[in-house]
């Protein structure tokens, strides 16, 4: 019985630590996953904000076509103008195109100066992503395996704990109905807990000595009285033949 409940206890350990191990992976590999979508982000920020300039270039690039044709059309009006009147509008019309011509240009060419530094800046935003993507997906890829074999062992684990639960079930059924109980409880830290230094390992509650007596007299189990799980001692194999032959 106890050295049944020894193993059954010691592969639910394994379990709860191979659950954890998964979750922890996972976790990494969530928070890598969001580094490269800050990466990517960033890359899309700064492509669209060059897009913007760029239509906003063609914008005024066209406004400066549209001066250039004004001022052209004027000019040719007044070469073919006889009037006083009607040159000097033309005049006044040809300088005022040409000083809104010279302002559009002046915008224009900040325009220019500024898509320049964001091409520069997304060059070198491309160039650091990609070595960092690069690292990161590399990180990815081997979470990723550990996280497969680390499932691939939590799933042989829990494969031997029904095997030796069905074992539980055929020999001992009132242990078995408890353990369900148990197990089921997520208060319960451990649904198997073997007694330390008179203490459950489970909820750390002191024993009282006539729990111990009946564990080591009996070789049998108990039930914790503060959190339920089932208790049990490690009694070494050499000893036990001693006290029978005592007996």
């Amino acid at each position: 019985m106890q050295n049944f409940l020894s193993k059954l206890e010691k592969l639910e350990e394994q379990k709860i630590i191979s659950k954890n191990k998964i979750e922890n992976l996972k976790n990494k590999l969530k928070e890598i996953s969001k580094e490269i979508e800050m990466i990517q982000s960033k890359i899309k920020q700064k492509t669209e904000e060059k897009r913007k300039i760029d239509l906003e270039i063609k914008q005024f690039e066209l406004l400066i076509k549209e001066e250039e044709e004004k001022i052209r059309k004027w000019e040719n009006q007044l070469r073919e103008s006889t009037k006083f009147r009607e040159q000097k509008t033309l005049m006044d019309e040809i300088s005022e195109a040409k000083k809104e011509k010279s302002k559009i240009e002046d915008q224009l060419l900040e325009l220019i100066f500024k898509r320049d530094e964001i091409e520069n800046e997304l060059k070198k935003l491309k160039e650091e992503s990609e070595k960092k993507i690069e690292s990161y997906q590399q990180k990815l890829n081997e979470l990723q395996n550990e996280i497969t074999n680390s499932e691939n062992e939590y799933s042989e684990i829990t494969s031997k704990i029904q095997i030796l639960v069905k074992e539980l079930e055929s020999n001992f059924p009132e242990i078995f109905i408890h353990y369900l109980e148990v197990s089921r409880d997520k208060r319960i830290k451990k649904p198997i807990a073997k007694v330390e230094r008179s203490t459950c390992t489970s909820c750390y509650l002191v024993l009282s000595p006539e729990i111990e007596v009946r564990l080591y007299t009996n070789s049998s189990y108990e039930i914790c009285p503060n959190c339920g799980a089932i208790l049990y001692v490690e009694i070494d194999e050499e000893e036990q033949p001693r006290e029978t032959a005592q007996e």
